[in-house]
C-alpha cells in the first residue's frame, strides 16, 4: 500500500510548534494510518407536502 509508506516519510519534526507538539502528530498519523477508504454515507431527502 502506497498510502502508509507515504506518511512514514513525512518529518514530522518540521511542523512541531508552540500550538503542536510530536506526540500529537504521530497520533495523527497512527489514525491515518488506521482509518481506510470510509463508505459514503446514505443522503436522505425529505418530502414537504
Amino acid at each position: 500500500m502506497q498510502g502508509p509508506a507515504l506518511l512514514d516519510k513525512i518529518k514530522l519534526e518540521q511542523y512541531v510548534g508552540e500550538d503542536i507538539g510530536l506526540p500529537t502528530l504521530r497520533d495523527i498519523i497512527a489514525e491515518l494510518k488506521e482509518t481506510g477508504p470510509r463508505p459514503p454515507r446514505e443522503l436522505r431527502y425529505r418530502q414537504f407536502s
